[in-house]
Order: structure tokens, then sequence, then C-alpha cells
């Protein structure tokens, strides 16, 4: 038997199993630290990009909802008439529908949030023409960046509204294409129609150089002076084109006398005879009614349904001197004048409204004197008679439900040019569907 130390010599004691535990445990608790931190370092980079992008969409959705905002008060603004509470200032009481409120020939900003309201947002009418990649929103609120809309476009603009979120690092921008709702359903194609007859004993000219019809009634003519007479274009030239502007004064051509009608004109009916440019005594009109007469103009029965759903200023009464004054020089609008008294008159004040690009349409609620010297471009609807005692040019059309009558000194020149942008740039603005559009930076 060995003895005991040499036993152990011979099988040595093994290493206590408690320390290699150690070991590995440090080792694991060293790579689930390491693993750990490299977790926590990955959802801390997760949790910052997400906030980051919560906030991006934040911003994102305040500049989209201030350039909304500012899209619809625009939209708002320029469909309205009358006195708005962010029109500038010097804008008359019947503010028409479009971009210029105080009609100063230059498109209004809204470049200021309405008071109250804590969107930053900016509005401008922009010139529909102008390629919508080439419009941009300044980096802090500001103007829009566009070429304005001319006057030609400012019931028919492009409106662009630039928003930016709370603290202006989100911008957007939303554009929508405006058109014109037009009122005239059914475009004259002569100059003068009268559900009544015509009975004129003063200067009264009726021309029209596009085709063969001057005058149509539902009653007689009579032509008493020896002054009235219409003219129609010479039967030996070609036919003008519709584009080429007529004569409205003796100055460019506009014939005066059947004796020298000059050389464009002839002189078709006159005191002692009558041509065959006038339709009278013809019964599918004077069997007309009026409701059905007015709405084969414009599509309404009603003077209360023209004025909502056509007219583009506020209703004027003939007894507003400063409305009735606030027409010389208005373009572009469809209008009514309600006639004062019994029977209602209305007389409309010297000076031109209306021009051969922007014509006016003018419903006349009741008798129309005609006195003084009025020049209308445009439509002008009589609902009562017309009894002239003044010098009254219209260079478009005239329709009347009663008859025609008086002394002084009537024109009224057709041009199918003025009639066309009656229906085509005249009235209120409209949305154009499909046009809608947003952008976000």
């Amino acid at each position: 038997m060995l003895a005991p130390h040499l036993f152990h010599l011979i099988h040595p004691r093994a290493a206590p199993a408690t320390r290699q535990h150690g070991v590995v445990t440090l080792l694991t608790s060293i790579v689930i630290l390491l693993l750990a931190t490299i977790f926590v370092v990955a959802v801390s980079k997760t949790s910052l990009i997400e906030l980051r992008l919560s906030a991006n969409e934040i911003r994102a959705r305040q500049a989209a909802a201030a350039a909304e905002a500012g899209l619809n008060i625009g939209a708002a603004y320029l469909t309205s008439s009358g006195v708005v509470s962010n029109a500038p200032a010097g804008s008359p009481s019947n503010a028409p529908a479009g971009a210029d409120k105080n009609r100063n020939g230059v498109a209004d900003e809204l470049t200021t949030p309405l008071t109250g309201s804590n969107e930053k947002y900016s509005v401008a009418f922009c010139d529909p023409t102008q390629a919508v990649n080439t419009i941009t929103c300044p980096a802090t609120p500001g103007a829009v960046n566009c070429t304005r809309a001319p006057e030609l476009y400012f019931r028919s603009p492009l409106i662009v509204a630039c928003g930016w979120s709370d603290d202006i690092l989100g911008r957007s921008m939303m554009s929508q294409g405006m058109g014109i709702v037009g009122g005239l359903s059914n475009a004259p194609t002569n100059p003068l129609t009268s559900k009544g007859g015509v009975n004129v004993n003063g200067a009264a000219s009726v021309v029209n150089q596009y085709n063969n019809l001057t005058i149509w009634s539902g009653n007689p003519l009579n032509v008493t002076s020896a002054t009235g007479k219409t003219f129609v274009r010479n039967p030996a030239l070609p036919p003008l084109p519709s584009t080429t502007p007529p004569p409205v004064s003796p100055a460019d051509g506009l014939p005066t006398s059947c004796q020298q009608p000059g050389p464009d004109f002839v002189c078709t009916t006159n005191s002692t005879s009558k041509g065959s440019d006038v339709i009278d005594l013809d019964p599918t009109l004077s069997n007309l009614t009026t409701a059905a007469m007015f709405q084969g103009y414009f599509g309404v029965t009603s003077v209360d349904d023209f004025q909502t759903e056509l007219a583009s200023i506020p209703r004027i009464s003939a007894g507003d001197s400063t409305a009735m004054n606030s027409l010389i020089g208005v373009t572009g609008e469809y209008l009514v004048i309600d006639g004062v008294g019994i029977p209602p008159v209305v007389s409309l004040p010297n000076g031109t409204s209306g021009s051969r690009n922007q014509p006016v349409t003018i419903l006349v609620n009741g008798n129309w004197p005609g006195g003084g010297n009025t020049t209308i471009y445009g439509m002008v609807y009589v609902k009562g008679d017309v009894n002239l005692t003044g010098g009254v040019t219209v260079v478009g059309a005239t329709a009347v439900e009663g008859q025609v009558a008086g002394t002084g000194n009537l024109t009224v020149v057709y041009d199918p040019t003025t009639i066309d942008n009656v229906k085509t740039k005249t009235g209120k603005p409209g949305a154009i569907p499909g046009s809608w559009r947003d952008w976000r930076y």
C-alpha cells in the first residue's frame, strides 16, 4: 500500500468545478451585456428615427392642412361678391366675384390669415397659362412665387396656396383651376329682339354686318321717323369674320344715314320700306310667355334665380346712386338692376360698361327710359319696355319682353365676338373638375 503522499503524486487532485463555472459565467455575462447594449442602441436609434418620422409626418400634415385652408379661402374669396372680410381697402359694396375686388386692375393677394387663425398660409391668383412646375412656395411664410393673373383671367385664375407647419420646417402647395360658369344659354344672332312691337320715331340704328337679320319682333315694326333705319353688310363684299370688330361710331365707319351708308353697308329698312332683314309679327315670339323667353336666354325662369345662380355682383337698386355710378367701367359681370317707382324704372348712368373682351350682361328689372349717353358692351335684357329719350349704344345684343319705342337715339350693333365672350368670359367662377393638385416639400 502506497503512502498517502505518494498516492497524491500518482493521482493528482482535480481542480475544483466552481473555478471553471465562474469563467464561463463571466464570458456569458459579457456576451449578454454586449448584446443587450447593441439591442438598446438599436432600439434607441429606431425610436429616434420613428420620432423624426412622426414629427415630419405631423409637419407635413400641418402644412397640408394650412395649404388646404388657404385654397378653400381663396376659392370662397374668388366666388364671393359684395363686401368680404378680407377684401382690400377701397372695395365697393357691390364688389364683383373674381380676383379684383377693388377693381384696380390688379389681382388681389391673400397673404394674411383670417383673424383668429393659427394656420400659416399664403394664397395667390396666378396666371393659368403659367407652367405649374415653375410655381414655388418660399421657405418661410410669404407670397407665392408665380405670375399674377392678368385681367382676362380675374374670374378664371389658377388658385395657388402655400402652407407651412407650426415650426416652418414643413411646406405644402396646393392649386385649383377655376373656370367661368356662363349664364347665357342661347346666344342671340341678331342685334334687337322684342316680344312686343318696335315703334321708333327717333334716330334709331340697328346694325348687323355678320348676317342678314337685324330686328325680330312679335308685333309690328313701325318706323315713323325718316332717321330710323337698319343696316346690313354690303352683299357685294365677302362675309365679315366674326373676329373682326364692328364699327361703333361714325369715326370708324358706323353708318349714320340711308342716303350715305358708306361702302361696307346697305340701308335695308327705313320709314318708307321694310327690308328682308326684319322679322315682325312672328306668332312664335308673340305667343311666347315672358318666363319661357327669359328661360330661353338664361336657363332660369325668374329674376331671383338669375341673381342667385348667375349674377356675379350683388343686386342693385336704381335708386342707389352710388351703386349705379359704380357700374361705369365695370367689366365681365352678370348683374340685376331693379327699377324704382310705379311702374319700376331704371335709368343707367352716362358712361361705358363692359368691353369686347370682358362684356357685361345687364338685366333691367323694369322699364328702361334710356336717358343720357350710355354705351354698353354685352347683353342687355329688359323685363319691361324700352322708351328711349337719350343716346344709347349697345354693342352686342338687346332683348326686350315689352315694346321698344321712343324719340331718342338708340344704336344697337350686333357683335358675335362680344356675345360669345358673354357666354365664355362673363359670370361666376367655378372649380374645374380634375384640376386640383398638391405638392409637399
